[in-house]
């Protein structure tokens, strides 16, 4: 298994969609931290570099996508993974090796970001929250991201065509991302809503008016609240979007069903994928 990890690395550096998206990732992270001192400096922003720090999590699935959907389904259009398989490599760890360059590959996005982002910001910024609170977040995004990257190589290595995995990968992205954001969007509804408000020269709002109650929120201790927090914690999408909020208070429940999510993704992945048919 060992070579079949090394042969996977190999080609990953030499995939040119490897290059693509760590260019992506970089050239964004560059042009967010700008935009986001720009906005600082123009008084639309807290001058800190949070805001924008993790914007990345919902933004790197898509290269993420596209990688792992292009680089593991050419080893079935150019049937390197039959060849494999002819010469005595098992077909688990064949699936292992390319599930753990798909989550290097993940990570490694998101370090070429950070970078990217960081070191300028650190420079023209300051940062506003805990070095506890950025690493108990960056934990959350690295779990979730190896989640997303099994789940991608899961579909890959089932469908076996790259152009079918890579759409069923991204409309599926988009799903659970807007999923996260309603599930999310339904939790933090007020309890209470004013129907005027003020403007005030610095740009703070002031409810100005009888406050009605609002129909969507959610009491606490509810059934539905207790559902779409369940949902808030477990679904993928919902963290990402945790992430991307900086919100770290579920981190590690969220973790944990994070990894219960790669192992079943893992250990389906591999029964499966012993069972396919390979033309």
């Amino acid at each position: 298994m060992t070579n079949l990890i090394r042969s996977a690395f190999s080609r990953l550096f030499k995939a040119r969609v490897f290059w693509n998206a760590t260019l992506f990732c970089a050239g964004l992270g560059l042009f967010e931290i700008m935009t986001t001192y720009l906005d600082c400096k123009n008084g639309y922003a807290d001058t800190y570099i949070d805001c924008g720090l993790f914007a990345i999590a919902p933004i790197a699935l898509f290269p993420l996508a596209a990688l792992v959907t292009l680089f593991v389904g050419c080893e079935f259009s150019d049937g390197a993974i039959r060849n494999k398989i002819v010469v005595g490599r098992k077909r688990c760890h064949i699936y292992l090796a390319n599930l753990l360059v798909s989550v290097a590959a993940g990570w490694g996005l998101i370090l070429v970001w950070s970078l990217c982002y960081l070191i300028p910001g650190l420079l023209l910024m300051e940062m506003e929250s805990s070095l506890t609170q950025i690493l108990t977040l960056y934990g959350m995004l690295l779990c979730e991201m190896a989640v997303f990257a099994a789940l991608y190589n899961f579909l890959t290595m089932l469908l076996g065509n790259k152009a079918t995995a890579a759409v069923v990968c991204i409309l599926l992205t988009i799903v659970m991302l807007f999923h996260g954001l309603v599930v999310n969007n339904r939790l933090e509804e007020p309890e209470y809503y004013s129907m005027g408000y003020v403007v005030r020269e610095d740009g703070s709002v002031e409810y100005d008016g009888e406050m009605i109650p609002n129909p969507n929120y959610l009491p606490k201790g509810s059934p539905a609240r207790k559902r779409n927090e369940i949902l808030r914690d477990f679904t993928p999408g919902g963290v990402i979007v945790q992430i991307a909020d900086l919100r770290e208070e579920h981190a590690v429940k969220s973790c944990l069903y994070g990894a219960g999510w790669f192992v079943a993704l893992t250990g389906a992945g591999i029964l499966l994928f012993r069972r396919k048919d390979l033309k």
